[in-house]
């Protein structure tokens, strides 16, 4: 009786707490060191609501040094701790590729150009499924973005475009279509690596381009300051 009325009341004052549930947060990118702006800046919004790494959460990176086809490994992995929820941070691509791995663990999607047409949401106002974040409407962007090139330089007839293959067809795809409908020859040169961008450069001027665009991937946007070399 006494040990059915202590179980009811609970434990006495000053007895131990049940410790604090550390959340795992799994941040799985094609970047190659976790002390970037933009972490840097999660972390900070973390910490201004009251999480801090270490404490009561706990951040998993698994970062490419960008090489995609280490990501669905990689993906896996933070599946297998588990972690609570996914942060992809690389667009369309790395989003897909954390969904691959899960369809219960949320996860958090970086700017990607459109999640509707990946297949990775039913709709925008209902999204459904486990996946979330901001898109960018990138197709839209890809098109806009040559009309601008021949607005400033309408004596611009041939410009060569970078492009990583594991990247965002459609983007491609809507820029070779505002090429044709603005009469621009346009030479996409595929970069699949870091090591191959200085090549990719120099394909483009070999190919007597007038204009370069960079079609938008994260590998790139991880190493635009070679752009300034």
């Amino acid at each position: 009786m006494a040990l059915g009325a202590a179980l009811v009341a609970g434990p006495p004052p000053g007895a131990a707490q049940p410790p604090e549930k550390v959340f795992r947060i799994g941040i799985l990118s094609p970047a190659e060191r976790s002390s970037t702006k933009i972490f840097d800046a999660f972390r900070e919004g973390l910490h201004d609501l009251g999480y801090i790494d270490g404490q009561n959460i706990r951040i998993e990176y698994r970062l490419a040094a960008g090489d995609i086809k280490r990501l669905p490994t990689m993906a896996g992995e933070l599946v297998r701790l588990p972690v609570d929820v996914i942060v992809a941070d690389g667009g369309s691509v790395v989003t897909q590729i954390a969904h691959d791995a899960t369809r219960t663990i949320p996860i958090v999607g970086g700017v990607s150009p459109d999640r509707l047409a990946a297949g990775l949401v039913t709709s925008f106002s209902h999204p459904g499924g486990n996946v979330t974040g901001f898109s960018a409407f990138g197709v839209e962007l890809s098109t806009k973005r040559l009309q601008l090139l021949k607005e400033a330089s309408p004596a611009i007839s041939h410009l060569a475009a970078l492009w990583n293959p594991a990247g965002s067809t459609s983007v491609r795809r809507a820029t070779e279509e505002a090429a044709r409908t603005l009469g621009l020859e346009l030479h996409i040169i595929e970069v699949a690596t870091p090591d191959q961008i200085p090549t990719g450069f120099e394909t483009a001027v070999a190919s007597d381009a007038k204009a370069l665009v960079v079609l938008p991937d994260a590998m790139f946007w991880m190493r635009i300051s070679r752009a300034d070399r």
